[in-house]
């Protein structure tokens, strides 16, 4: 049985007899590394049965891949799926928030992302665990029982993320548990991603009235922005955002 199983591999390297444990069941699929399931296909898929359980829930399809729930002014809620893999050939879902007096830096200018459509993370939750991982190049079948399993735990995480960002008094706790994840981040099944062009904490600190903790901030962020950046920030850029801190 074994020559047989070895012999079928050699002929037909491509299409491989896979025998795995996935999401607490094992699976026997046949999978090929060759052809992916097409764009029009995943849509319905994946993509169709969360837009149907996320518009339940009063989020609004921006793009192919973004939900967008507006909460009390000014805080969205977002909720995406996004691409995974050295060749982005897996999709896991991923939420967070997105704050309308927040700007963020494009190239050499600051932008804002204060619509439903322009919206963008200032910190995202990234799923990484394979559990969450709905890979491309499955059978039909096998991608349809990965969304009946990821879908509604991919929204109950989402979920207790929301009940802890509905209120700006509520904001500064998640950077705390920001820091408790990189310190114990291999304990988690996703990742906490603060958006190094969006100076999210400073302007937060300034909205709630702690002026000089915001501009000790920002001033930080901004060296640490600059380091990193190929190109040095203009000095415009310095002034705008202190100009704009200090309008908040």
């Amino acid at each position: 049985m074994l020559k047989k199983f070895i012999n079928s591999f050699k002929r037909n390297p491509s299409s491989r007899s896979k025998v795995q444990f996935r999401n607490g069941r094992l699976v026997k699929h046949y999978q090929s590394f060759d052809v992916k399931i097409p764009d029009d296909e995943l849509e319905e898929l994946v993509y169709e049965p969360f837009d149907e359980a996320l518009s339940n829930i009063d989020y609004e399809r921006v793009s192919k891949k973004l939900w967008v729930r507006r909460e009390l002014t000014p805080i969205c809620h977002l909720f995406s799926l996004e691409g995974h893999g050295k060749f982005y050939d897996k999709i896991a879902p991923s939420f967070g928030f997105s704050l309308d007096f927040v700007p963020h830096i494009s190239g050499n200018d600051v932008k804002w992302h204060r619509t439903l459509k322009s919206a963008r993370y200032d910190m995202q939750v990234k799923t990484y665990s394979k559990c969450f991982h709905i890979n491309k190049y499955d059978c039909k079948d096998l991608i349809k029982k990965d969304v009946s399993f990821i879908l509604p735990r991919g929204l109950k995480m989402a979920s207790r993320f929301c009940s802890r960002s509905n209120t700006l008094m509520s904001l500064p706790e998640l950077f705390e548990w920001h820091k408790l994840h990189w310190k114990l981040r291999s304990n988690f099944p996703y990742e906490v991603v603060h958006h190094f062009d969006s100076p999210v904490k400073a302007f937060l600190f300034k909205k709630l009235g702690k002026d000089l903790e915001a501009k000790e901030i920002l001033d930080i962020w901004l060296e640490e922005k600059n380091a990193m950046c190929e190109y040095p920030l203009e000095s415009s850029i310095y002034k705008k955002l202190h100009d704009l801190l200090e309008r908040t």
